[in-house]
């Protein structure tokens, strides 16, 4: 089987937000879409398995070819009240920006002035324990996603 790798190298930034908001994901989205003028697309939920049973957490893609970054939009919580990372409990949701070109910029203030975000503001990947195996899930994911798409083809 053919291995699907995220984009990343040693060059790679890896930004990681935490933001904290009282509204659905696909709200959020939304907002972020319109004020970051990103095109965030809702994917199949992010399946994580753990202690012998499957979690999903809703997650949406962009990637800007151009530029070559790739946004990933995932909810720590999902519709039973699970939490993705134990380590961020107090955080809705992260974006992941990764790319060469991968910056914050004004990013953290147009998140923040978006209409029911509590906070916003940078994570420290290495603070985070399961971030490696948070990536390989992703990867895997994306991997799933690509199949399916290609056998719709």
């Amino acid at each position: 089987m053919k291995k699907i790798k995220i984009n990343t190298s040693e060059n790679d930034a890896v930004v990681i937000i935490g933001i904290s908001s009282t509204m659905k994901d696909y709200r959020l989205s939304w907002f972020l879409n319109k004020e970051l003028s990103l095109k965030l697309f809702k994917q199949k939920d992010l399946d994580i398995c753990s202690d012998a049973s499957k979690k999903k957490f809703s997650f949406y893609v962009y990637e800007e070819s151009e530029n070559l970054i790739s946004y990933y939009f995932i909810s720590n919580r999902n519709q039973e009240s699970e939490i993705l990372l134990q380590e961020q409990k107090k955080i809705d949701f992260f974006l992941i920006i990764i790319g060469t070109k991968a910056t914050t910029g004004n990013l953290l203030s147009k998140i923040k002035n978006i209409p029911n975000v509590q906070t916003a503001f940078l994570i420290n990947t290495n603070t985070i324990k399961s971030f490696s195996n948070l990536m390989e899930d992703i990867e895997m994911h994306l991997m799933e996603i690509n199949k399916i798409k290609k056998t719709k083809l």
